[in-house]
Parts: C-alpha cells; sequence; structure tokens
C-alpha cells in the first residue's frame, strides 16, 4: 500500500517531467501511466510513455528513493 505522500510525489514528478513532452520529438499530448514499484531496498517512481505522433515507447524514471 501506498502512502498519501507516495500519490502526491508520484503526481508532482509526472506533470513536471509530462510538461517537457515526448523526448524523441517534444510533442505534448501523450499517453502514460504513472507507477511506483517497491523493490526490497527502494522505491522507484516512474512513467510508462506512448508518444502518438512518432509511435515512441519508452519507460521514464523519474525518481528513486532508498527505503529505510
Amino acid at each position: 500500500m501506498f502512502s498519501k505522500q507516495d500519490v502526491q510525489t508520484l503526481a508532482f514528478l509526472a506533470e513536471d517531467t509530462l510538461k517537457h513532452g515526448c523526448k524523441d520529438c517534444k510533442h505534448n499530448q501523450l499517453s502514460f501511466t504513472a507507477a511506483i514499484s517497491v523493490e526490497p531496498r527502494t522505491r522507484v517512481y516512474f512513467l510508462d510513455i506512448d508518444c502518438p505522433k512518432c509511435g515512441t515507447s519508452y519507460k521514464e524514471i523519474m525518481k528513486m528513493e532508498e527505503i529505510e
């Protein structure tokens, strides 16, 4: 289960990342899935992004933090 702060962090990071558009063509209308992956000692905030203009798909890792 994720905390309210985890979700707020994900939303902030996603908004900041998406305002730059596609990393290949800079198109600003993207399809994406935002997620948090919890590994044994790390929490990873990332986006799976698809660009309808140039057809590229990629994973954008926005933040990795150590879990205490």
